[in-house]
């Protein structure tokens, strides 16, 4: 986008790069009748021509992944999909707690001026924005599950390389009903808001189901669980992209249910009975925030300082069981993830 900033013959222009952060740069007009780049001690740089590639021919907000796929250009050119990044950009804000739900569905309704479309096109358009913003959604959701793995980790003293959870991904394994709830929340809002826009062009909703299990976004989807499975199997790097099913794609967790696996790392000096102590007190104080009086009921295993890995295996295969118990069926992990110490936990 670019707009003045104030200053004679200056712009500021706000893009997307290549590898989806937002940027801007402040721009003026040169001696030529082009436009340079103002940098920060005040002189210019002369900018270098360049000549984009062809995206799409699709009208905004039809642009999406299917529209690129031909080109044999997807990964490369999707960066430069603004509906792709600005409905990022509005589920980011609402999980971060600066939007409300009526700021989602503004911006959606923001995207549907038509002009002169006709059916079939507004159809196709509302499909696109449902997949992006659930897309946006969902990723936004599991983001907000991943974090909370990362704090509960970093603050019960499980793990001791804090802040490092995004760069290596050691063995985490952890899904917490809420964000899922949480997620679905935000989907029902979506799909009121594209109903409503269906209602005033005329036209039928989209096919929420079929879109769900469409594969225009292949990195798991627009599903909460998909997102998940494929962030937890990618993270924890010992499946091929095509095995992202660790929980069923269709699995609805209780409202209290938090499931956790892990490789840890203990010192010598932390004892178990102290750790599970505390691990059970953050639980229930800071992950079971269910809106009824029930009693929790919350399973820890752990293993720790062994040369083998047998230990590791029993602890996994007693939590699984435990979990199958509840009808909950998890692909098991591979036995060599758990190299170290394992902990492992499910709260219901």
């Amino acid at each position: 986008m670019l707009q003045t900033t104030g200053a004679n013959d200056t712009y500021g222009f706000r893009y997307y790069d290549r590898y989806g952060n937002k940027q801007s740069v402040t721009l003026r007009q040169d001696d030529r009748g082009g436009l340079a780049k103002v940098n920060d001690d005040g002189t210019q740089t002369e900018l270098m021509e360049f000549k984009g590639v062809k995206t799409s021919e699709a009208p905004m907000p039809c642009e999406n992944y299917n529209n690129l796929k031909p080109l044999g250009m997807g990964s490369a050119t999707l960066g430069w999909n603004t509906l792709f990044h600005e409905s990022f950009d509005v589920a980011k804000a609402y999980y971060s707690g600066n939007t409300t739900v009526d700021d989602v569905s503004d911006y959606i309704r923001s995207l549907c001026s038509f002009g002169s479309a006709d059916k079939s096109q507004i159809s196709n358009s509302l499909s696109t924005i449902y997949e992006h913003m659930s897309r946006a959604n969902t990723r936004n959701a599991v983001n907000q599950n991943m974090r909370e793995a990362e704090r509960f980790f970093s603050e019960t003293g499980l793990r001791q390389d804090t802040e490092d959870y995004y760069s290596n991904h050691k063995g985490i394994i952890y899904y917490n009903s809420d964000h899922y709830f949480a997620c679905e929340n935000i989907q029902t809002v979506i799909k009121n808001t594209l109903n409503e826009m269906a209602q005033k062009y005329g036209v039928g909703s989209p096919d929420y189901e079929r879109l769900n299990e469409s594969r225009t976004f292949i990195d798991g989807g627009i599903t909460y669980n998909g997102i998940w499975n494929q962030e937890t199997l990618q993270t924890n790097r010992y499946h091929a992209m095509d095995d992202i099913e660790f929980l069923a794609h269709d699995f609805v967790p209780d409202k209290r249910f938090v499931y956790c696996e892990a490789s840890i790392r203990l010192g010598e000096e932390q004892r178990n009975n102290r750790m599970l102590s505390i691990i059970k007190e953050y639980a229930e104080n800071k992950l079971l925030k269910a809106d009824d009086s029930k009693d929790h009921n919350i399973r820890i295993e752990m293993e720790r300082n062994s040369h083998s890995i047998s230990g590791h295996i029993e602890k996994r295969n007693s939590l699984h069981r435990s979990l199958a118990e509840l009808g909950i069926s998890v692909n098991n992990t591979p036995d060599w993830l758990w190299h170290s110490d394992y902990f492992g936990m499910i709260c219901v």
